[in-house]
């Protein structure tokens, strides 16, 4: 019989919690860390990408690419970029500060 001084943690073997897995997928299903868990985390996926889609050519071009009227000192297209830029910026920390 083993003494309780040579095991760890003063038990006798086989007693306490069962030793980790060796498995690499943890017996578990996979689940990409890329995919957002939560409500706001997806909330915070769509507002960045349709924010974002807002500055893409195809809007942009079509849209916010002209110089009349001026705003803040500079042209519409530059206003228009600070603005969306801004609030990208805005949704980046907002996710950062709930930790999603």
């Amino acid at each position: 019989m083993v003494s309780m001084e040579n095991v760890p943690g003063g038990k006798e073997p086989g007693e306490g919690p069962p030793a980790p897995s060796v498995s690499s997928r943890g017996g578990g299903y996979f689940r990409s860390h890329l995919v957002p868990r939560t409500r706001n985390g997806w909330v915070a996926v769509l507002l960045f990408l349709g924010l974002f889609a807002l500055v893409e050519p195809p809007f942009v071009h079509g849209v916010a690419n002209r110089i009349e009227p001026w705003l803040l000192g500079f042209p519409f297209l530059y206003t228009y970029l600070l603005v969306i830029y801004v609030a990208l910026i805005g949704v980046l920390i907002w996710a950062l500060r709930r930790r999603l």
